[in-house]
């Protein structure tokens, strides 16, 4: 780990991507979607509580908002990479309006039921996730390197304002005009929403070659989750950070009511405080990103939030818990941030709106899970031990949590790094045609096998990271110092992506492995196609890769 002494390239100001045009426009348009959706949702509960009077199927407003985002992110994801970004956007926030609108009208003209009103909030949940993976990932299309940490900030501070907002907002008109005006009024404001992102002029995205197919692209998409050592790091982080951090917001209601004996006046003006915390916090962001390594700040966050949940949980007055809530709130956005950014830095765009749907159903997943087990354990101990456990256990968090080092993505080249040229074959091979089998062969040092294997283990991860469906590496049995690898592909499209998938980083390991050949000539390179007997033309050999492998290379 980088001793945090050393200089570190300056950071942008926290406020600096207000001042690009495209991402202002996003940030205000998404920070107004979810404040409307608070407000839909206080009216909502206030709607299912005036229907039933079971505690429990009040209860299950908040999972039908939240179940759909944990199920439905991670294809949402695919189709954010394979569709124009702005398109989708566009199309979630009309599909809300239109449920959104659905659920007013039905509320107006009676008729409506509980498990109607849970239908259709689920259904608005289902837009919601297809919203954020898109959202995310078109973040990176209208900022630069610099200002995405601060970028990321600026977007989970129009979260929690929002969650700061709507629900007072809600609250007023539910209190003013009554749960089915609030609900008409969310609508319309979803629909200015829709409007606004319409307008919205943001850069197609550059393909060379058709899009993925959705289904293809969820199986890429896994391949590489799968192959992604430093995505597996984010998650695990993630997951070992909001199960336990969870546990402040699930117990809060629980001490606010039953331990100080609070309204819930008292109850929402913690919930500000949180809020406060997580914005004015947020704006040290980039200053501390100066300093530090991204991999650091994360692990500070653990240690502010376990003390936050100490004080919460022996707070024997309302100063304490706000205390505590202020610096929760703060060390859950930077815990929040650092972790998105974190995510953000190490996938290449081609696949980056699939790898933020894993996030998102990481993050929601482990709030999920966190609140069960706590909600049990404070049922079982009482709140405050619940809350000391979590905080315990978050401390003790940063032993295992250290050995999964988040990346700030300075050692990384993700551009496309196009340096091996699209094959010409000898005839016309259809998109669909395949598998493709691509065959490298090598002539190594005998004393250079392990040295060699190692090397060709990182290269296989990253042909399996980029598509592949299956990478071996054989051995000549009667020439030992003869290697073949051979590289197996769904299909003549999904061989050509690989081409502007490559990443410069990529391609040093790639240089590196090729430099292990000793053959005079550099390594010859065959590709097949199935299903194509008797067309012997098809068969493409490369022999002449040039000095820094501008042919030839796979």
């Amino acid at each position: 780990m980088r001793d945090a002494r050393t200089r570190r390239p300056a950071q942008a100001s926290p406020w600096t991507p207000i001042g690009n045009s495209l991402f202002r426009s996003l940030w205000i348009g998404l920070f107004f979607a979810e404040v409307a959706l608070w407000v839909n949702g206080v009216a909502v509960v206030w709607l299912v509580a005036s229907l039933s009077s079971s505690p429990a199927v009040l209860a299950l407003v908040q999972t039908a908002s939240a179940l759909p985002v944990f199920v439905l992110a991670v294809p949402a994801g695919a189709l954010a990479d394979v569709v124009d970004r702005r398109i989708l956007l566009m199309a979630a926030q009309a599909y809300m309006t239109v449920f959104a609108t659905v659920l007013a009208i039905v509320s107006a003209f009676g008729g409506i039921d509980a498990w109607l009103v849970l239908s259709l909030t689920a259904a608005l949940g289902a837009g919601l996730a297809f919203t954020a993976p898109a959202a995310q990932a078109a973040l990176t299309q209208v900022v630069d390197g610099p200002t995405l940490p601060a970028a990321v900030a600026l977007g989970w501070i129009s979260i929690n304002v929002a969650r700061a907002i709507g629900p007072a907002v809600g609250g007023g008109l539910v209190a003013l005009v009554g749960a089915t005006p609030t609900l008409a009024i969310a609508a319309l404001a979803l629909a200015g929403v829709t409007f606004q992102i319409y307008r919205w002029p943001l850069p197609r995205q550059r393909r060379a070659f058709p899009a993925e197919r959705f289904v293809g692209a969820m199986r890429v998409g896994a391949r590489f989750l799968f192959q992604s050592k430093e995505m597996h790091a984010v998650l695990l982080r993630a997951a070992s950070f909001f199960i336990f951090a969870s546990s402040f917001l699930s117990l809060l209601p629980v001490l606010a009511k039953h331990e100080l004996s609070s309204g819930p006046a008292a109850y929402g003006l913690y919930l500000g405080i949180f809020g406060v915390g997580a914005v004015g916090i947020a704006t040290l962001l980039p200053g501390l990103r100066a300093l530090f390594p991204l991999d650091q700040i994360e692990l500070g966050t653990r240690l502010i939030f376990a003390i936050a949940s100490i004080l919460g949980g022996f707070s024997r007055g309302p100063w304490t818990l706000g205390v505590a809530a202020f610096m929760a709130g703060g060390a859950w956005l930077m815990a929040m941030s650092c972790l998105n950014v974190g995510a953000q830095n190490v996938v290449p765009a081609w696949v980056r709106a699939r790898a933020m749907g894993a996030f998102l159903v990481t993050l929601f997943g482990s709030i999920f899970l966190g609140s069960f087990l706590f909600a049990a354990l404070s049922f079982l101990f009482g709140a405050r031990i619940a809350m000391e456990l979590a905080a315990a256990t978050l401390l003790l968090s940063v032993v295992p949590a250290h050995r999964f080092g988040l990346s700030d993505g300075e050692n990384l080249d993700l551009n496309p790094s196009l340096h091996w040229p699209l094959p010409q074959p000898a005839a016309t091979i259809s998109a669909d045609a395949g598998p493709v089998m691509v065959a490298i062969d090598y002539e190594i040092d005998p004393r250079q096998r392990k040295k060699f294997a190692a090397t060709m283990n990182d290269l296989r991860r990253i042909r399996l990271r980029n598509g592949a469906v299956h990478c071996w590496l054989f051995e000549e049995i009667d020439v030992p110092t003869h290697q073949i690898e051979i590289i197996l592909v769904e299909s003549w499209a999904e061989y050509l992506r690989q081409w502007e998938r490559m990443t410069g980083t990529d391609r040093d390991v790639q240089l590196l492995t090729f430099a292990f050949h000793r053959g005079e000539s550099p390594p010859k390179v065959s590709k097949f196609v199935a299903g194509m007997a008797g067309l012997a033309t098809l068969k493409q050999v490369d022999t002449d890769s040039g000095p820094q492998l501008q042919r030839g290379t796979a």
